[in-house]
């Protein structure tokens, strides 16, 4: 049996918990949803399928809603499983809906649906997490990881279960966001603290950030919203509007920021 994990991240969230599980599985191969992987042909042969996608906006990143669009399937029953991590207690939302219904208009089933909880990467005060906090949850997750990887070697079925009334709500929300704030990015900018290193760049995963004069400059059309360009600056040059100004940053300790960068920045 062979396993191919599609992971989205921004602070290194998700490829912590695709190359954990990765570890306790057989022949497993992780690759990232970038926006670069959308101008090739992707498909997939594989036994097992999965997506381990944040929530953002109650639901998946619209980058991640396009690759599986994208994506072709060709093993004829394959086993398809979701790992949603979020920051809030209850902060699933729709993320396995969404994937459901991809899913299906491929002809295809969702087999098993997990969630695990990480820091909250939203760098603003009210959703900052604790030292404590963090080192529960990175516990957690090192818990939790080996208990999924056996559901998926046994192929357990292990559906969402969903709440009616909560998902029109979470689908408002997600709605919403998209058509209220318009361009996600018109918010960033760099300060002169900005050292022209291009991490920011080479960080986003949706190409929405090019370099001009030596500085970083968002293209207002393909933001996700993930702050993995602000979370990940050197000198903390990057904020968003005046509410990340003096706030502490995150991403994943045990990540390192190269192992975002796509392949031909390597």
């Amino acid at each position: 049996m062979n396993t191919i994990i599609y992971y989205f991240t921004g602070t290194g969230n998700s490829l912590k918990v695709s190359k954990d599980l990765s570890q306790h599985l057989d022949n497993t191969e992780l690759i990232q949803i970038r926006q670069e992987w959308l101008s090739q042909k992707l498909f997939t042969d594989a036994d097992n399928i999965g997506f381990v996608v944040p929530t953002i906006f109650s639901g998946i990143p619209k980058l991640v809603d396009q690759f599986i669009k994208q994506l072709d399937i060709r093993k004829k029953s394959p086993y398809i499983f979701v790992i949603s991590n979020h920051g809030d207690p209850k902060g699933i939302g729709i993320v396995f809906e969404q994937i459901q219904k991809l899913i299906a208009e491929k002809g295809h089933s969702l087999a098993a649906c997990f969630d695990i909880r990480m820091p909250h990467n939203v760098p603003e005060k009210d959703h900052l997490t604790t030292n404590d906090e963090k080192k529960r949850l990175f516990q957690e997750e090192t818990i939790r990881i080996p208990i999924i990887a056996e559901s998926i070697r046994k192929a357990e079925l292990i559906p969402h279960k969903h709440k009616k009334i909560k998902n029109i709500f979470e689908r408002m929300i997600y709605n919403g966001a998209y058509k209220s704030t318009g361009s996600l990015d018109k918010g960033f900018y760099a300060n002169e603290r900005c050292i022209n290193c291009a991490t920011c760049s080479r960080i986003c995963p949706a190409q929405n950030i090019g370099m001009k004069d030596g500085r970083p400059k968002w293209k207002q059309d393909n933001c996700q919203l993930c702050f993995g360009c602000l979370q990940w600056c050197p000198k903390e040059a990057i904020q968003y509007n005046k509410r990340t100004i003096g706030i502490e940053r995150y991403h994943h300790p045990q990540i390192k920021a190269k192992e975002l960068f796509y392949k031909k920045f390597e």
